[in-house]
């Protein structure tokens, strides 16, 4: 009876999942991920020579590559154009700066976002990996699905 409810309880839980990503009549869900406008900034200096540089530090790629291969993002469909997305993931990365010296490697440099169709936050969250922020915008936007909310893509809402 004990493995019964735990796999009855298993196959609850992975149920969402599995119909967005099987289910032919499952609606596709599309992803679009804004470049970030983070930018990355380095300094030091030692025997009276001080050198700098800067840049961007775009993790669009980044994002998009673990949406792709994250079992939690399974059935999502990633998409270069904002019109057609149902959710828009933002993403900021701090290089350096006070949480970085006073928590080292604790700190939590990576902000991201979820906005829906609408421009709506639905989630947002700081983490130290691009890879457990965007695990955490996969669940978020299953538990949007799943709620049985209206996909809207930003294309729809901004003609409305």
């Amino acid at each position: 009876m004990q493995r019964f409810v735990k796999f009855s309880l298993c196959a609850v839980l992975a149920w969402p999942a599995l119909a967005l990503a099987q289910d032919g009549n499952a609606p596709v869900v599309r992803v679009f991920v804004a470049e970030s406008q983070a930018q990355a900034f380095s300094a030091g200096g030692s025997g009276g020579a001080f050198s700098a540089t800067g840049g961007s530090n775009d993790q669009t790629v980044e994002i998009q590559k673990n949406l792709q291969e994250r079992s939690e993002c399974q059935g999502l469909r990633v998409t270069n154009r904002a019109g057609r997305a149902h959710f828009v993931v933002t993403m900021d990365r701090s290089e350096g700066g006070l949480s970085k010296r006073m928590f080292g490697f604790a700190a939590r440099d990576n902000k991201i976002a979820l906005f829906d169709g609408w421009g709506d936050l639905i989630f947002s969250n700081s983490t130290r990996s691009v890879g457990n922020a965007v695990k955490d915008v996969c669940v978020a936007i299953r538990r949007e699905v799943s709620s049985g909310a209206e996909l809207v893509t930003v294309g729809e809402a901004d003609s409305q």
